[in-house]
């Protein structure tokens, strides 16, 4: 009897430790000299762009966290790819398509590190992924990326690029700003490249002065969240700072066309944005926020307030999925752009 409480005992003691262990949040660290691999919390910052270009306001910072994942096959130095989320973030069915891309990316012989913007911030929604971040924190979340795996032992700092979806879309677009670039990198440091599938173009540079890295959009046909018009006019004006930009649209490809959940189908989600493409917010070279449509200046984006309350429909809503095809071809897409970006065999 006294060996069963004892054996009780050790049992829950053993139970208590390693739930104690578990649950402990891990401290977050300014490099990876150590090689470190896995799930990693790391500093952001947090300002304004209008803040963050006039060097003025306090930097606040942020604990954020990412998941790197490596190559089985290490010879020397790997190059890598920082993967940034849409608004949903990585809650959801939605989670395991970033796992997807990183297992991809992984067996090209590429490091990935999926940024979660979200989890540390409480946002847990896709209304608090839309309202409660900005793209001002977006982009110093994937700069503070780009800063951190620049220390890391097996990763080559001029091989990173940037890859985002929807929202992390419009985010690698930004980053490919010099002046955004010049606020937030580390050295010399830059993206080598940025692909972006299906961004929401209604936010732009005003005048795209870029790093010249080359940049791959990726775009649904009948994309209504993030409707295709709108992005293609934009990549006319990116084209217009003389780097290489290569556009694919995909037919009959909505928004998200590249979730496995939804490939080979169509299914309701959100809202139809397409009535609301007059409605462009450009940020200016000091950090503000101009729009055509309201014709004034902002210094935030949200001092515009709901901008789609007038021109949604409440009872039609967007759509996400696509054809198969559209998927697997998007994926043979940014498969090749990598190749040759990273001049991989």
């Amino acid at each position: 009897m006294r060996t069963s409480v004892k054996m009780i005992l050790a049992v829950l003691l053993w139970i208590s430790f390693f739930g104690l262990v578990s649950c402990t949040q891990q401290e977050p660290v300014s490099d990876l000299s150590l090689g470190q691999e896995g799930k990693i919390r790391f500093y952001s910052s947090c300002r304004s762009f209008k803040d963050l270009f006039s060097n003025k306001g306090t930097a606040d910072s942020v604990v954020i966290e990412g998941k790197l994942t490596m190559p089985e096959v290490i010879v020397g130095k790997v190059p890598a790819v920082i993967i940034l989320h849409t608004a949903t973030g990585l809650t959801g069915p939605g989670a395991e398509h970033y796992a997807e891309v990183a297992r991809t990316l992984n067996k090209m012989g590429i490091a990935a590190f999926v940024v979660d913007s979200h989890k540390t911030r409480n946002i847990k929604s896709l209304k608090d992924g839309l309202t409660q971040i900005t793209w001002a924190e977006r982009v110093a979340d994937a700069y503070a990326a780009l800063n951190l795996l620049s220390t890391h032992p097996k990763i080559d700092s001029q091989k990173v690029a940037v890859m985002g979806f929807a929202g992390g879309g419009t985010v690698s677009l930004f980053s490919a700003s010099k002046q955004i670039r010049n606020s937030l990198a580390l050295k010399d440091l830059k993206f080598s490249a940025h692909i972006a599938l299906y961004p929401d173009s209604f936010c732009q540079l005003k005048r795209p002065d870029l790093t010249g890295a080359p940049i791959l959009l990726l775009l649904g046909e009948k994309d209504n969240l993030a409707p295709v018009a709108k992005s293609l006019s934009y990549a006319k004006r990116l084209k217009s700072s003389a780097v290489p930009l290569k556009v694919v649209v995909f037919d009959e490809a909505y928004h998200a066309f590249d979730f496995a959940i939804v490939a080979g189908s169509k299914m309701p989600y959100f809202m139809d944005m397409t009535s609301c493409q007059d409605r462009t917010f450009l940020l200016n070279e000091d950090g503000t926020w101009y729009s055509a449509y309201y014709d004034r200046t902002a210094d935030r984006l949200a001092d515009f307030g709901d901008f789609t309350a007038d021109c949604r429909s409440v009872d039609k809503q967007g759509t996400i999925g696509g054809p198969v095809k559209a998927r697997m071809d998007a994926i043979k897409a940014y498969q090749s752009f990598l190749r040759e970006v990273f001049k991989l065999s």
